[in-house]
C-alpha cells in the first residue's frame, strides 16, 4: 500500500532572544515578512521564515504576537510546545523570580482566552453544520464570549436549538 503524501510544511525558525536581537537580525540579514505580524522574517529570499521571541521585558508582547496568529499557524505548533515546557518548568520550581511568575500569568491568561475562542469556534460550527442562521450580532456576542462554562451551555443547547434565540436566550 502506498505511504500517502506528506503535506508541505513552510520552513521555520522559532529563536527565544532575552531582547530584541538588532544585531542578529543585521548579520543574518533578516526582511520583515509583509502581512504577518511583528516578530515575523524571512531569511534567504523567503526560504526560511523565522520567528524572534524575546524574552525579558519584551516576552509579553512576543506572547501576545504569537496569538494573534491564526489558530492553524505553523508557528502555533512549534512556539506552544516550547512555551507549554517553560510554563511547566518554571511552575515546579519551589521559588520564582517576578520575571517567572509574571511568565505563568501571562500564559495562564493567553492559554484561558485561547481556550474561550476555540470554545466559540465549536458553538458557531455547530449552529453552522445544523443550517441555523447566525445574524452578526449574535456571531459577535458568541465571540467575544470568555465564560468557558456560558459557551458550554451555549454549544449543548445549539445541539437542539431551531433557532439562534434558543441557544442566546435566558431562561425566564
Amino acid at each position: 500500500m502506498e505511504k500517502p503524501a506528506e503535506a508541505f510544511v513552510e520552513p521555520h525558525l522559532l529563536m527565544v532572544a532575552a531582547s530584541s536581537p538588532t544585531g542578529l537580525r543585521s548579520q543574518l540579514r533578516l526582511v520583515r515578512a509583509s502581512g504577518c505580524p511583528k516578530g515575523v522574517y524571512f531569511f534567504g529570499d523567503e526560504v526560511l521564515r523565522v520567528v524572534l521571541m524575546a524574552a525579558g521585558p519584551l516576552l509579553r508582547q512576543a506572547i501576545e504576537d504569537l496569538a494573534a496568529l491564526p489558530p492553524e499557524a505553523h508557528e502555533h505548533a512549534v512556539a506552544d510546545q516550547v512555551l507549554l515546557h517553560c510554563h511547566h518548568a518554571v511552575g515546579q520550581k519551589p521559588s520564582r523570580t517576578p520575571e517567572e511568575q509574571e511568565f505563568i500569568v501571562i500564559m495562564q491568561n493567553t492559554w484561558e482566552r485561547a481556550r474561550a475562542e476555540e470554545a466559540a469556534r465549536s458553538v458557531l460550527t455547530v449552529l453552522r453544520v445544523r443550517g441555523l442562521e447566525v445574524p452578526d450580532a449574535a456571531r459577535k456576542r458568541i465571540l467575544a464570549e470568555k465564560d468557558r462554562e456560558r459557551l458550554e451551555m451555549w454549544h449543548e443547547r445549539a445541539i437542539l436549538a431551531s433557532s439562534i434565540v434558543d441557544v442566546l436566550d435566558e431562561p425566564s
